[in-house]
């Protein structure tokens, strides 16, 4: 294991020398983000293909209580080290309920009702959030084309909503939803990078995902019937790729890419998300994609690039 003079350890400290190179390799940021674009904006048709075999809170759950042991197994493995006082312990509580048990557990909530173009839509406000919240808690500059970045993008989100909302194309109570999860999202990302943990990604994202995972258990057990639960393969291959694809590939490419740059400056590749979710949606769907939603990407996307283009890239300590 290599470990570093500061005590940190992370993705470094995988056995392969070979991995080691293409992960710490600075020219390989932009491969891995998009890589990471892709998989986040599948999640959503995942999850709504995923819910036509479960309700969404014990889909949620099977997800997290199946990935964080995983994570933490392949950590143990590994002899990546844990976090072991109470300061880290409750950071990823923290997380975990953040991240997880709100964030996911009310995207998951929405897709019900909401199509899974427009939750992605709405999730790549992540990027606009986490610059506001970075501005007040971790001194990150808001200049005046991030702040012209910031409106464009609230009305190219709020432009969408409204329109998809006048054609009942989608319900207002899902899309409220979705909205509360990311804002649970951003104050996660931040809270990650105002504390970071000197510990392994892999370490940190078992761990929170068991949290959230443990946490959420208790809601879905009190407000939906397991029994409704279908066991069949579409249900399965639905887990198969929410756990190993999205819980443990993408989010520890996440918190990776986090640990190399501002929290503004990797969100900033988010701004693929909004026409990657509603060609996933479209595509494998069949969702409808209305005149509305093309218009609105636009200042969604230049709001997203004036953000992030125009932040301080802050290191993590």
């Amino acid at each position: 294991m290599r470990i570093t003079p500061d005590g940190k350890s992370g993705l470094a400290t995988l056995p392969s020398k070979v991995a080691v190179g293409c992960l710490t390799d600075k020219t390989s940021l932009p491969l891995l983000a998009v890589s990471f674009c892709i998989i986040w904006s599948s999640a959503f048709v995942a999850t709504k293909i995923g819910l036509h075999s479960a309700p969404p809170l014990f889909l949620a759950c099977i997800r997290f209580l199946l990935a964080g042991p995983l994570m933490i197994m392949i950590a143990l493995l590994l002899k990546h080290p844990f976090p072991i006082d109470i300061r880290s312990i409750m950071t990823l509580v923290l997380l975990g309920i953040l991240n997880n048990t709100i964030y996911l557990g009310l995207t998951f909530f929405a897709l019900q009702t909401v199509s899974a173009s427009l939750v992605a839509v709405i999730a790549s406000t992540n990027p606009i959030l986490t610059a506001a919240l970075a501005y007040l808690f971790l001194s990150e500059n808001l200049t005046l084309k991030k702040t012209i970045g910031l409106i464009l993008g609230f009305l190219g989100v709020i432009f969408i909503m409204q329109n998809r909302i006048i054609l009942n194309l989608d319900d207002a109570i899902g899309i409220g939803a979705a909205l509360l999860g990311v804002l649970a999202f951003v104050i996660g990302t931040i809270i990650y990078k105002k504390y970071c943990l000197h510990s392994s990604i892999l370490t940190i994202n078992g761990l929170q995902v068991l949290f959230g995972g443990l946490a959420l258990l208790p809601i879905a057990i009190f407000t939906e019937d397991f029994k409704a639960v279908n066991f069949d393969p579409v249900f399965f291959a639905s887990l198969f790729y929410l756990t190993i694809i999205v819980s443990i590939g993408g989010t520890l490419i996440w918190f990776w890419l986090l640990q190399q740059s501002s929290a503004g400056t990797v969100s900033s590749y988010h701004f693929l998300n909004p026409a990657l979710g509603m060609v996933f949606g479209w595509l494998i769907l069949g969702e409808q994609i209305i005149w509305s939603d093309y218009l609105g990407i636009i200042p969604i996307t230049i709001g997203i690039l004036l953000v992030t283009h125009s932040s301080n890239i802050m290191k993590t300590d």
